[in-house]
């Protein structure tokens, strides 16, 4: 039954690899023809992030004890670290903490896309004893010039950060990182940031990526108008 178990693990694991790779090039020929399509929502970021944090903590990765951090306006709202004992939700893995949702108008299913794919990069240039941080905060973005020069002639947006502590982005990949086919894992085939950001610009929004402040690790953070 254990040998058993083990072959079922492998078959169920490359079955997920062929259908995201099956749905990237679906994906990717929608971009090129101009028809990618965006059903919009108001949705619950916390609902977003920690819905992929704990779809990731399902996978085998987390045998190397890679810790999940979720911050919201420098709050934490979730830690893979933390028992779930104390946590006060129904969530499976690490404590959340609740507290006034912030919503976004926006595809759900693509902004988890998105979050996934982002999270998922950290995830493989990351190893035992590191962590993954999701930063999410609400930001001025451009100003509306047709408004009066006040505050609320800046449009808002959702600022999304995803920091880890990993190997950092190859040198080579930085200046073609959202391009098709750039990748440096052989776990991947370098579809997803460009995947994403079409994804992001789709909605308005903006990504980018930059080295973090500490030594080590990569960072990407995207922008979604708020409203």
């Amino acid at each position: 039954m254990e040998k058993q178990r083990e072959l079922l693990s492998v078959i169920i694991r490359n079955a997920k690899r062929l259908k995201e790779l099956t749905e990237n090039i679906l994906d990717i020929t929608r971009i090129e023809n101009k028809s990618l399509e965006l059903q919009k929502e108001s949705l619950d970021i916390d609902e977003i992030v920690i819905g992929v944090f704990n779809d990731a903590l399902d996978e085998p990765e987390f045998s190397r004890n890679i810790r999940l951090v979720y911050n919201r306006d420098k709050n934490i709202k979730f830690d893979s670290a933390l028992p779930s004992s104390h946590s006060d939700s129904s969530i499976a893995f690490g404590s959340t903490r609740k507290g006034p949702s912030l919503s976004v108008k926006a595809d759900k299913s693509r902004l988890t896309q998105v979050m996934t794919n982002l999270v998922g990069n950290a995830i493989k240039f990351s190893n035992k004893g590191d962590t993954i941080t999701v930063s999410v905060s609400e930001e001025k973005g451009v100003r509306d010039f047709k408004k009066s020069e006040d505050d609320s002639s800046w449009n808002k947006v959702l600022l999304v950060r995803v920091e880890d502590t990993g190997k950092g982005i190859h040198p080579e990949i930085m200046p073609r990182l959202f391009k098709k086919f750039a990748s440096k894992s052989e776990k991947g085939m370098g579809l997803g940031l460009f995947i994403s950001k079409n994804i992001v610009e789709a909605h308005g929004g903006e990504i980018w990526a930059d080295t973090p402040k500490k030594e080590k690790g990569a960072a990407f953070s995207f922008t979604i108008p708020i409203g």
